[in-house]
């Protein structure tokens, strides 16, 4: 890794410009190894201390996605966040 990376959300830092680039992710549950439906990108690099991963998810719609607090889905049914594997 060249330069150094701020933990602050923002991808523009010296220390990401080479860090490799993940596109291809595929849903495991609730699909059956089937592509993802919303684009993922995931950008992963290292130093000699500490492993640096961003990711970027474009879902349209979290809220219905994701757990509250609770871990209830907002739909009222229990659930998890789904898994996601890179191919």
């Amino acid at each position: 890794m060249k330069g150094l990376i701020t933990i602050d959300g923002d991808l523009g830092d010296a220390g990401w410009k080479k860090a490799a680039v993940i596109g291809a992710f595929w849903e495991t549950s609730p699909g059956n190894n089937v592509p993802s439906k919303v684009k993922t990108t995931a950008w992963v690099t290292y130093d000699d201390r500490y492993v640096f991963i961003a990711v970027k998810c474009d879902d349209p719609d979290a809220s219905r996605s994701w757990p509250s607090p609770s871990g209830a889905r907002r739909s009222g049914r229990p659930g998890r966040a789904p898994r996601m594997q890179p191919a």
